[in-house]
C-alpha cells in the first residue's frame, strides 16, 4: 500500500503547478497590459503633438491673415488719395461739367469705405472661421484624451495570489490527497 503522504505530496505538487501556471498567466496579463498602456500614451502624444502644431499654424495664419488686411488697407487709402488728388485736378479743369466736386468727392469717400468695409468684413469672417477652427481642435482635444483614458483603463492589471491564498489552497491540497489516500484504501466489507 502507498503511504498517505505520498498522495498528499502529489497533490500538493498539482497545487503549486496550477499556481505557477496562474502566476505565468497574471505575468501575460500585466505585461499586455502595461504594453498597451505604453502604446496608448505614445499614440496619445503623437496626436497632441499635431494638435498643438495646427493649432500654432491657424495662429500664424491669423497673424498673416491680419498683417495681409493692414496692407490691403494702407494700398486702399493710398489709392484713395491719388483718385481724390486725381478728381480734384479733373474737377478744377472741367468746372460745370454737371456733378459738383463735393458730390464727386462723397461718392468717392461711399466708395472707398465700402471697399474697407469688405476687406474688414473679410478679415473678420476669417477670425471667426480661426476661432471655430480652434474650438474644434480643442474639442478633439478632449475627445482624444477620454480616448486615451478609456483606453487605459479597458484592459486592466490582474494581482497576483497573495502568501494567505497560496497557503490555504496548498493545505487544502494536502486534505485532498489525504482524503483520496482514504478513498483509495477505503475497505469494503465481504458479504
Amino acid at each position: 500500500m502507498c503511504h498517505p503522504a505520498a498522495f498528499m505530496i502529489a497533490s500538493v505538487i498539482q497545487q503549486q503547478q496550477a499556481q505557477q501556471a496562474q502566476d505565468a498567466q497574471v505575468s501575460a496579463a500585466n505585461a499586455a497590459a502595461q504594453k498597451n498602456a505604453e502604446l496608448q500614451t505614445e499614440a496619445y502624444q503623437n496626436d497632441m503633438a499635431s494638435a498643438y502644431a495646427e493649432e500654432i499654424n491657424i495662429e500664424k495664419e491669423g497673424y498673416k491673415s491680419a498683417e495681409d488686411a493692414a496692407s490691403a488697407k494702407l494700398d486702399m487709402l493710398v489709392m484713395a488719395r491719388e483718385d481724390q488728388a486725381r478728381l480734384q485736378a479733373q474737377n478744377f479743369e472741367t468746372i460745370g461739367g454737371g456733378q459738383t466736386s463735393d458730390a464727386i468727392m462723397g461718392n468717392l469717400r461711399r466708395h472707398i469705405s465700402n471697399n474697407v468695409r469688405d476687406l474688414e468684413d473679410n478679415f473678420q469672417r476669417g477670425v471667426v472661421s480661426r476661432r471655430q477652427e480652434r474650438g474644434g481642435i480643442t474639442r478633439d482635444r478632449i475627445s482624444r484624451r477620454l480616448q486615451y483614458k478609456s483606453a487605459l483603463h479597458s484592459m486592466p492589471t490582474q494581482a497576483y495570489a497573495s502568501a494567505n491564498e497560496r497557503g490555504l489552497k496548498t493545505v487544502g491540497a494536502a486534505f485532498q490527497g489525504y482524503s483520496g489516500y482514504k478513498s483509495y484504501t477505503k475497505v469494503t466489507e465481504a458479504s
